[in-house]
């Protein structure tokens, strides 16, 4: 049996849900009927999916919040930085599959990339390093002194790039690459892409954060 002996094709316009707490009193109520078992799991994938949409959503909105914030920050000091950046709006897609996350990685990283390049001319970087990363770094070093930043603004952005650049098709997976995604929390082969998507999202997101409350 299907979830589609149950639904008219009208019933799909309507079925997102917009609250996290309404999700969870259908899914507690799932458990307490009597639909068939496949029927139940059919919904709930629905409700799991429209679930990890809104988290994607808030975060994403968080995102541009703060990068919105940060641009005019670095404005008052004559940098040209998270400036408005069309490619956010793809951020919002949900990790489903191997594709759907190189797809992610390869836009976040894109972001971050244009997010800085600025800042390779507003410092000079020691001899053999280059980067618009590395010059995000110098320009705090510089700023505020080695240790007086949160090392998070730029380990998490040096991380979205090595599960960029070390990440087939980029490259085949690498050791390196398996050795980042377990510090992060994820098993390998992958078998959580979603997973793995929100937390670069989160990376992303918490490097913006202490970023903005150390120029603030």
């Amino acid at each position: 049996m299907s979830i589609l002996h149950f639904l008219d094709d009208s019933d799909f316009d309507e079925l997102v849900i917009n609250s996290r707490i309404g999700i969870k009193l259908i899914d507690r109520a799932l458990e307490q009927s009597e639909l068939p078992e496949n029927v139940k799991s059919q919904i709930k994938s629905i409700l799991n999916n429209q679930m990890q949409k809104e988290k994607i959503q808030t975060i994403v909105e968080r995102i541009i919040e703060v990068r919105r914030s940060l641009n005019m920050l670095f404005k008052n000091q004559s940098i040209k930085a998270f400036e408005s950046n069309e490619s956010v709006i793809y951020l919002l897609k949900p990790c489903l599959k191997e594709d759907d996350f190189n797809n992610l990685i390869l836009i976040m990283s894109g972001i971050i990339e244009k997010d800085l390049t600025e800042f390779k001319d507003v410092v000079t970087l020691p001899s053999g390093q280059n980067g618009s990363i590395s010059a995000y770094n110098e320009y705090f070093k510089t700023q505020y002194g080695v240790s007086n930043y949160n090392g998070l603004i730029i380990s998490n952005l040096r991380d979205i790039f090595t599960l960029r650049s070390k990440k087939f098709p980029t490259h085949v997976d690498t050791t390196q690459w398996i050795s980042k995604v377990n510090s992060l929390g994820f098993d390998y082969p992958i078998n959580d892409w979603q997973g793995l998507g929100f937390k670069c999202l989160e990376l992303y997101f918490e490097s913006l954060s202490n970023t903005l409350t150390k120029i603030s």
